[in-house]
């Protein structure tokens, strides 16, 4: 490196002037990622391949139905989502809706999976259709009231046809070449010539139509009335009503079955399932179903099947006799029922589990569950070994990501539903909540295996890690429980009672105190990290959602999510000091040790409001966009970072509370982890199955290997358990305000761990694993590793 290049490293430095961008984009749980949110399917009969698509990610994952494993990931452009699919099999090609407004249309090669065209479309894409007869597309643009209509052939814009107020659902009646097309805020079904593209009828029904399907054998379409709780029967020669069947509240979906002429529609409302005459239009049974959400026809085997919104099931009825004959597991708010004839199985789309439950048509069981998408609800940073691990709290796994290399290593299984994990630096573990399973599941950081499992509670949900204590705490809200957990022995130590609904946990390390907010009475209980003991009860303000501690002046704060309050708690005295108004619905928190600043977000405003940890003030609101919901802060940079709807980071300047730049991220920033050893910052999602890696341009200058300027700066040494600092470390480069703080040593999570001096610092104390020191000027940190 030249003088001059050394001079203009060091100028930045000196002004701080570090460029964040996004590094890469790490899918979750391998190269094939995912899908988030997913609430769209098509089925290609050519290939026998299933393609799904969600509203909270970039790409269609391709789904092998023989074997329910995904095969091939079709990227779509970033942040738009996926809001309808379809497919052509006439054209062998896919058709996908973007979730935005105004949304895209993607026309999709089914065998290469390449790009053929991206059409325009106004408003939002809700649903798509293909007319078999004309080889023409039809894609709802439900906010300008129309339709747009493709040639299957060009892949071109052809037509756009003016229908009622908000569209939602569409089908096609082959025998007369005509589409209809439901709006659900005037009540009505348009009635579409297919060969002239244009409107041959308007027919009032029911309130609210969300769905539509086609009776092949008596020519009919029907209408299904969420509000009027309600079937309309159109008679399809004439286009007028026929009949109105009361089916019950809120009748959201229907299927038709082919062999024997009726018509299935699912009245969540009301629970019930009713079965249609398509000949006499009377209802012959309704089935008790629990809340049905969804239901589909399998014509190979005859059978109907509807699937529950709360039951993680689906019920199975005899197409010819309505009989039940059982019940299949699926997963959580299932959506579309889809059949592949090869095979005979019938796809359940799982919106809120990430995957798709495979029933077997003839055994009517589940037979295997195809992971579309993974929803990372926690992170934590394993300092030893440079790892990132990432729980699925809709799924089984816990995905290891190698922070040098930002790639999958591995997925381990540890149970159903992971929602939070934590490191135990000191016996170099990972202890991960395991919700449906209703365990602490133990992984060997070291190995990256599953090693033990700790039976628990009725529901372990937030998990914390408390290296003075060697203790795991781990919080059940449903069973109003929080367990203590030996962090060497993995044994149980107390299972405490500390209030109704325990969820929000942070430690004072200072007091070796544990804190536990329980939301439904509205405290914050103080737990003896010695002892076990409940210590005191603190009566904070409604539904404390989220505690955090700032070391610098000994204090935790709630955020009050029911009242749009934080309560401040002075640890020595274990009591509320003040209670500061925030913004609607305060939830996260994060602290800028640097200014002594604590950073809240808001759900419901558009700013991030700045505490000062000494005055317990609220000192600046930024305007941050809307929809704050998670923020962190990292010394190595001097900012915070906040994730917004508008699906990028914003970054605060620590200093002056004013916005340094916006990175585009792809995804809601709903969790955040630090690396300090190598400045990032991973910014993820709950509804996403992206990591975003932010990294400074400046990264790794203080510790690039290079004699030039080794030479002149020796870096801190840990030997015996002192740590030795150079003098010149402690020393500014410049003259700035008395607000710089002097030199200290940060722990994995960007906390302070310690004051340090020039010469020797006993660091005896302190658990084994990195950590950070960071220099005068917070211009740099330095690794260091204590071993034990």
């Amino acid at each position: 490196m030249n003088r001059a290049a050394v001079l203009a490293v060091l100028c930045l430095l000196a002004s701080g002037a570090g460029a964040q961008y996004l590094e890469t984009t790490i899918l979750l749980p391998d190269t094939l990622g995912g899908v988030g949110f997913q609430d769209a399917m098509a089925y290609n009969s050519n290939s026998n391949r299933m393609y799904v698509g969600g509203s909270a990610s970039d790409a269609v994952s391709v789904i092998d139905a023989a074997t329910g494993a995904r095969v091939a990931r079709i990227a779509t452009p970033p942040g738009e989502g996926i809001e309808a699919l379809c497919y052509n099999p006439a054209r062998n090609k896919l058709y996908a809706a973007t979730s935005t407004n105004p949304a895209k249309l993607l026309v999709i090669d089914g065998t290469t999976h390449s790009f053929l065209a991206t059409l325009p479309v106004s408003g939002y894409a809700y649903a798509l259709c293909v007319n078999p007869v004309t080889d023409r597309v039809y894609c709802v643009n439900s906010s300008v009231d129309r339709i747009t209509v493709v040639d299957g052939a060009t892949d071109s814009i052809v037509a756009t046809v003016t229908v009622g107020d908000n569209p939602y659902a569409l089908c096609v009646n082959p025998t007369d070449n005509r589409i209809y097309c439901a709006s659900s805020y005037d009540s009505s079904v348009t009635v579409i010539d297919g060969a002239a593209d244009s409107v041959i009828a308007t027919v009032g029904v029911g309130r609210s139509p969300r769905a539509l399907c086609w009776n092949s054998r008596e020519n009919k379409v029907y209408s299904a009335n969420s509000t009027s709780g309600s079937v309309t029967v159109i008679d399809c020669a004439a286009d007028t009503v026929l009949a109105t069947v009361a089916t019950g509240a809120q009748t959201r979906d229907l299927c038709y079955n082919s062999t024997d002429s009726k018509v299935y529609a699912a009245a969540n409302g009301a629970s019930k399932l009713a079965v249609i005459d398509g000949v006499t239009n009377a209802i012959d049974t309704s089935l008790s179903v629990g809340q049905p959400y969804s239901v589909g026809y399998n014509p190979t085997s005859n059978k109907v099947y509807c699937a529950q919104q709360y039951g993680r099931k689906v019920t199975i009825v005899d197409g010819a006799t309505n009989a039940v004959l059982g019940t299949a597991a699926v997963g959580y708010t299932p959506g579309p029922v889809i059949h592949a004839s090869v095979g005979n199985r019938v796809f359940v789309c799982n919106r809120d589990a990430n995957n798709l439950s495979v029933v077997d048509g003839v055994a009517d069981s589940t037979v295997a569950t195809a992971f579309v998408g993974y929803y990372p609800s926690d992170a934590c940073y394993d300092s030893r070994q440079n790892r990132l691990y990432v729980p699925n709290a809709y799924g089984p796994t816990v995905a290891v990501i190698d922070c040098a290399t930002n790639t999958v290593d591995a997925e381990v299984t540890v149970g159903q539903d992971v929602y939070s994990v934590c490191f135990d630096s000191a016996d170099n573990k990972v202890f991960c909540a395991v919700y449906d399973a209703r365990r602490i599941a133990v992984i060997d950081a070291a190995t990256g295996t599953f090693v033990d499992s700790i039976p628990l509670g009725r529901g372990p949900s937030n998990i914390l890690y408390n290296p003075v204590a060697g203790k795991v705490y781990c919080a059940d809200g449903w069973g109003d429980s929080l367990f203590v957990i030996d962090a060497a022995t993995n044994a149980v130590l107390a299972r405490l009672r500390p209030g109704n609904n325990p969820q929000a946990l942070c430690l004072n390390t200072i007091g070796n105190k544990v804190y536990c907010a329980t939301r439904d009475d509205d405290q914050v209980r103080v737990i003896d990290g010695v002892t076990n003991a409940i210590l005191d009860s603190i009566p904070v303000g409604d539904s404390p959602i989220a505690i955090y501690y700032n070391g610098t002046d000994n204090k935790v704060y709630a955020s009050n999510y029911g009242d749009s309050t934080v309560s401040v708690i002075d640890c020595a005295a274990d009591s509320v000091v003040a209670t500061i108004t925030i913004g609607r619905y305060p939830y996260n928190f994060a602290f800028n040790p640097q200014h002594d600043r604590v950073y809240v977000t808001s759900s419901d405003a558009n700013n991030l409001a700045v505490l000062d940890g000494a005055g317990d003030s609220v000192v600046a609101k930024v305007n941050v966009g809307a929809g704050p919901s998670n923020v962190a802060y990292s010394e190595h940079t001097g900012l915070a970072y906040v994730g917004v709807s508008a699906r990028h980071l914003v970054l605060v300047d620590g200093s002056t509370n004013e916005v340094r730049k916006t990175v585009p991220s792809g995804v809601r920033s709903e969790v955040f982890a630090l690396n300090p050893s190598g400045g990032r910052v991973y910014a993820i999602s709950g509804s996403s199955s992206d990591i975003s890696v932010i990294v400074d341009s400046l990264t790794g200058i203080a510790e690039m290997p290079n004699a030039e300027l080794r030479a002149t700066n020796v870096g801190p040494t840990i030997v015996r358990g002192v740590l030795m600092l150079p003098r010149d470390m402690t020393e500014s480069r410049s003259a700035i305000s008395d607000r710089v703080p002097r030199p200290s040593l940060l722990d994995i999570a960007g906390r302070k761990a310690l004051d340090l001096r020039p010469g020797a610092n006993d660091v005896r104390r302190l658990v084994p694993g990195v950590y950070f020191v960071r220099e005068a000027q917070a211009q740099a940190v330095r690794k260091v590793i204590k071993l034990k």
